[in-house]
């Protein structure tokens, strides 16, 4: 094979874009916004028993996690880290019912969500920031009530910290319609 001008400019114009598409990949993968790594799932199941505990307190039934929950939730807490905002309903104005949803959800139920925002909390998240967590909450009468409300059977949890410390953190909440939810109205 000869390699002409034309052949070696062709391959360097290659692999410089698969170095440069390299790159971007690493770029991407180095700013992830799941707390924790790998530690993720035991936060999860960490903030769970918390929440179990403060309903058992109460003599309200266990939640139990939930798969599409769980990812409505990471997905928000990210895209608030991502677009650097605090707010139930996202810059595209998709709220909880929406999100979960889009995980593969009902859109229909009761839901409930909590959020928060930690600053200079540990990096990576551990089991102190998500009682810090819970306990903010659990202090606040609203977010209180969506962790002791009634109609509720599962739960999700997501987190997104930054490099300096500052944590997202949701709780969404979740349960089917019921058939008492469907009461007819009078002269029906």
């Amino acid at each position: 094979m000869v390699h002409t001008p034309i052949r070696i400019r062709a391959r360097k114009t290659a692999r410089f874009a698969c170095a440069a598409g390299l790159a971007l990949l690493v770029a991407a993968c180095g700013s992830f916004d799941i707390a924790g790594g790998s530690n993720l799932p035991a936060l999860r199941q960490q903030s769970l028993a918390l929440v179990n505990d403060a309903r058992a307190r109460e003599g309200l039934p266990p939640l139990t996690l939930d798969p599409a929950l769980n990812r409505a939730a990471q997905a928000h807490a990210n895209d608030m880290r991502r677009r650097n905002y605090y707010a139930h309903t996202s810059l595209l104005g998709l709220g909880p019912p929406e999100r979960y949803a889009k995980a593969g959800g009902s859109p229909l139920g009761h839901f409930a969500e909590n959020i928060a925002r930690c600053f200079r909390c540990a990096v990576p998240a551990d089991a102190a920031s998500v009682r810090q967590l819970h306990e903010q909450w659990m202090n606040s009468p609203s977010h209180r009530a969506h962790i002791l409300k009634p109609e509720v059977t599962r739960y999700g949890f997501g987190l997104a910290e930054t490099e300096n410390g500052k944590h997202y953190a949701v709780e969404d909440f979740y349960g089917p319609v019921r058939p008492e939810d469907y009461r007819r109205a009078p002269g029906l």
